[in-house]
């Protein structure tokens, strides 16, 4: 995404070992493990998927069935 310049002037994340080659990009890393900045999504861990998942299905279909679908798997965690 950083090579075709999607993440631009955006903040982003990535797994810690790649944070210098993505600031190489014009990107504004963060350390966290989930970052999202308008319709970018990034993550910087397997465990992060969970949360992109959430992220994913609330720009599809809003905020009340993202908070559904964490409500019925929470026991999980």
């Amino acid at each position: 995404m950083a090579a075709l310049g999607l993440l631009n002037n955006k903040r982003a994340t990535t797994y810690p070992t790649a944070f210098e080659a993505l600031r190489k990009f014009d990107v504004n890393v963060v350390e966290e493990p989930f970052v999202s900045d308008g319709n970018i999504a990034t993550g910087a861990r397997c465990l992060s998927g969970d949360k992109l998942a959430l992220w994913i299905i609330e720009k599809l279909a809003g905020n009340d069935i993202s908070a559904q679908v964490y409500d019925s798997v929470k026991p999980l965690r």
